[in-house]
């Protein structure tokens, strides 16, 4: 049984009518990624986005052995995804059947649609002995592929409009977090001061696959950062990542993914994840646990905060003048979750989830305070009468609320009580 919340080949035939354009730059970049999560699948190359117009063949790869749909060899790719798909898939074959090396090659055709004719073309190309082979892929070739690629197969159901439950890209993430906050949070922004850190990340998913352990403060801080260290290229670029990061949020979706081979950064978002199958299969797997969390195993990476003067020179850059760019930059270095408060659009990101438990009163009043000296008679003595109870209560509150990936208060434990938004 499909799943509904995935694109199927119907979906793929019907992209270019509704979106010629997107379709034309961005169907080289789902089988840019389809070779990329492919194992066996090597020296990828293939232009995506404004590239489409560059001279050469559209793409390139090495595979070592017939792997999915794809035969072994020197594979030499073109694209189209116009109505006219014999004419063109001709066209491009003549063309580049007059080049010196093309018996050494495999030549590819690959479109979106659905092509009914590919068997007789195939077979009639073929027969002409230009290339050490002829191959074509078409909507139908292409829903077989991403059943086999569950990485790509989130990123082009996500692009194509489909709002998957259990599992997302990172970088469908990443465009929905930073577009929260006015104004948007650049990548350089996560990486403020941790440039060691995202070198030390990158050293580890060089490696055999394995799963690497990420202590943070705060996760939507660490999945930025993830971000920010795979990122390739500029920060506007449409598609920042070439390998494929899939968070996954139930048992049910990471098993079936687990149990595929592939290449893709798997990053749990639920208690108990199974690994070995994931790594035994060829996957990485990072693991983000909070700074308070008892970790059973090695921690891998320790994710520092960021740097305050990185960001507030970021922000300054950001259009924030400078006292304003100063009280923000102290801000996330001590709370990031704060600092993205104070900048962002959501309702659901402003208001935190302790502020809407049985304590959000006391805890307002509190956070009007600002700061208080613990040890002080008169502070303390003030705070119990403005909460309305005895100062005991307001004790085991702070204490509670000084921990977590979200503290309301900072230093209690020292007898300085400071309070943020």
């Amino acid at each position: 049984m499909k799943n509904s919340e995935l694109i199927t080949a119907d979906d793929l035939n019907s992209w270019p009518d509704n979106g010629a354009r997107d379709a034309q730059e961005n169907f080289p970049r789902l089988i840019r990624k389809l070779l990329h999560e492919t194992p066996g699948v090597s020296a990828v190359s293939a232009r995506a986005g404004n590239g489409v117009s560059a001279p050469g063949y559209d793409g390139v790869a090495q595979a070592d052995e017939t792997v999915s749909v794809l035969p072994a060899g020197s594979l030499v790719f073109e694209f189209g995804t116009d109505k006219g798909i014999r004419s063109k898939a001709s066209e491009d074959f003549r063309k580049r059947s007059k080049q010196d090396n093309a018996a050494s090659h495999v030549f590819v055709f690959a479109t979106p649609r659905r092509w009914s004719s590919k068997d007789k073309w195939l077979e009639k190309r073929r027969s002409e002995g230009k290339f050490a082979d002829v191959w074509a892929l078409d909507a139908d070739d292409l829903e077989a592929w991403l059943e086999a690629s569950p990485s790509s197969h989130y990123w082009i159901s996500e692009h194509l409009g489909k709002q998957p439950d259990d599992a997302q890209t990172l970088e469908h993430w990443w465009n929905a977090f930073h577009r929260a906050t006015q104004p948007e949070l650049p990548l350089s922004m996560f990486m403020a001061g941790r440039e060691s850190t995202r070198d030390a990340l990158r050293e580890l998913l060089t490696k055999a696959p394995r799963t690497i352990t990420i202590q943070a403060d705060w996760r939507d801080d660490c999945l930025a950062f993830i971000y920010a260290s795979l990122a390739a290229g500029t920060e506007d670029e449409l598609s920042a990542l070439d390998q494929s990061v899939i968070i996954v949020k139930s048992v049910g979706v990471w098993n079936r993914i687990a149990r595929q081979a592939g290449k893709s950064i798997l990053i749990p978002a639920f208690d108990g994840a199974e690994t070995k199958l994931a790594i035994d299969n060829g996957h990485h797997v990072i693991k983000i646990v909070d700074r308070e969390q008892v970790v059973y195993g090695k921690v891998d990476v320790e994710l520092p905060r960021v740097s305050r003067p990185d960001v507030q020179s970021l922000l300054n850059d950001c259009g924030v003048n400078f006292q304003k760019a100063g009280y923000l930059a102290g801000l996330a270095r001590r709370n990031m979750p704060s600092f993205v408060r104070a900048l962002t659009r959501d309702f659901e990101i402003r208001t935190p989830a302790w502020a809407t438990d049985t304590s959000a009163p006391m805890l307002a009043a509190l956070t009007l305070v600002g700061a208080w000296d613990a040890n002080n008679d008169k502070d303390t003595q003030a705070i119990a009468a403005l909460v309305g109870g005895d100062y005991d209560t307001v004790t085991s509150l702070c204490q509670q609320r000084s921990g977590g990936n979200d503290p309301v208060f900072e230093s209690f434990w020292i007898g300085l009580a400071i309070c943020f938004p």
